[in-house]
């Protein structure tokens, strides 16, 4: 199973829900590019949202750079995943705040 995934700086979640659903639609229509399943949630910061499709389909690298610009991730970082042999594709983990507890 092909991960797509993409981080949305700046998008309120319903603007990333519907963004998602057309290039979704969008994607299957023009292309026959299923999408399996969709995680879409808020970012840790609150400002954005990340989106993470999932795909049986098999994808080309530039398939997944085209997707993640459909879905509006960010051009330079797409550019600078396009630039490394091996794209990484990753969101930032839940960031933990680390809490020290004192006897």
């Amino acid at each position: 199973m092909i991960r797509i995934t993409a981080d949305l700086d700046n998008t309120l979640l319903s603007i990333a829900i519907f963004r998602t659903q057309a290039v979704i639609d969008y994607i299957y229509k023009e292309h026959e590019i299923i999408i399996n399943d969709k995680i879409i949630r808020k970012s840790f910061s609150g400002k954005g949202c990340h989106v993470i499709l999932f795909s049986d389909n098999k994808l080309s690298k530039w398939d997944i750079f085209y997707i993640r610009l459909l879905l509006g991730d960010d051009c330079k970082r797409v550019k600078k995943d396009l630039l490394r042999r091996r794209p990484k594709q990753y969101l930032f983990k839940e960031k933990i705040k680390l809490v020290t507890y004192k006897k």
